[in-house]
């Protein structure tokens, strides 16, 4: 097909851009480790390496430079494609410990059609739910000893990050949308409601309404728990607030019956009795008092009696054997 121009013919060609649908092989060059998968193109050479999670992280850990690519097989249809993925990476494949594949070649949701991703999505999603919260548990460990053993220090890692982007967050002015959505009610002793208002302002309403802040919040975690059940504010100004309870909106307030009867007992008051104490010289009585084992040392001193000389007698059930002091001994009612 062609046109004129000046009475000059010029052609008009028609560009025809090939899909390739391919097989590649990416291999670590630090570790010899390689991840075999399909990936559809418009250039089998492209920049891509894979998308497994192994492999993206081990990307990441080495660099791109550390990774080549060779292209192993190119078809010109997806079934083809798919075929020799499924016969590339099976079983044996994946459990070999120098491959990056996690499951077995055939089952990518990059081969499905949007239809078939959003039902296989949905078939994941329901096993998932089904499983057991044993079977739940194992995977959770399984995954979390694969990282730990890449990285000892992995979540201390992530978490330290999480709490530093975070802070900042909430430094710039972020509030949680969950935290905006939480509302809380506060109720006076007669179960009328008093205030309500989102959770993240309980402090500057407390400071404006003059509301004890920190038994309100126990109260709030204890799902509606009366101020001072157990026992009154210190502080006079709060008084007028017995029985006041806060809670979140239309959450079921707590059996006040079985809280009470999970309250600790007070202990007993031990009553502590005075011992006493008798002096002896020669098997003769002459001093008797009665104190509590702290105050021995000054009740002896006072009376000019040598405290250590009796306290050994005491112990030693003995009486003193020379000095001023001898025969002198002491006892315990």
């Amino acid at each position: 097909m062609f046109f004129t121009f000046n009475n000059v013919k010029i052609y008009k060609i028609k560009l025809v851009i090939m899909t390739y649908y391919t097989i590649y092989q990416t291999t670590n060059l630090i570790t010899n480790k390689i991840y075999i998968g399909l990936h559809v193109t418009k250039n089998p050479m492209d920049s891509y390496l894979g998308s497994g999670i192994f492999i993206t992280k081990s990307i990441k850990k080495y660099g791109k430079e550390n990774f080549k690519k060779d292209i192993l097989f190119i078809y010109d249809n997806k079934e083809d494609m798919i075929k020799k993925e499924i016969e590339i990476v099976n079983s044996e494949f994946v459990k070999s410990s120098h491959t990056y594949n996690m499951s077995m070649g055939g089952y990518g949701l990059s081969t499905l059609t949007d239809d078939k991703k959003i039902e296989t999505l949905k078939k994941m999603r329901e096993a998932q739910n089904n499983m057991s919260a044993e079977d739940i548990k194992k995977k959770s460990d399984k995954r979390k000893n694969t990282i730990l053993s890449k990285d000892p220090d992995a979540f201390k890692k992530i978490g330290k990050k999480s709490g530093n982007t975070q802070k900042k967050m909430y430094e710039n002015g972020f509030i949680s949308p969950v935290r905006i959505e939480t509302i809380v009610e506060i109720y006076n002793d007669m179960n009328e409601i008093m205030y309500k208002f989102p959770r993240y302002q309980l402090k500057e309403m407390c400071e404006k309404y003059n509301l004890p802040l920190r038994v309100l919040d126990i109260s709030l975690k204890n799902k509606g728990i009366p101020l001072y059940l157990k026992q009154m504010s210190i502080n006079e100004k709060f008084h007028k607030y017995k029985g006041w309870y806060a809670i979140y909106e239309n959450d079921i307030r707590m059996n006040l019956e079985n809280y009470v009867s999970t309250i600790k007992k007070p202990k007993e008051k031990v009553i502590f009795i005075k011992p006493t104490y008798e002096i002896y010289k020669d098997n003769i009585k002459v001093f008797t008092f009665s104190n509590y084992h702290i105050g021995i040392k000054d009740e002896l001193q006072k009376n000019n009696l040598p405290y250590n000389s009796l306290l050994k007698t005491l112990k030693e059930n003995r009486p003193i054997k020379a000095g001023t002091r001898k025969g002198y001994y002491m006892k315990k009612l």
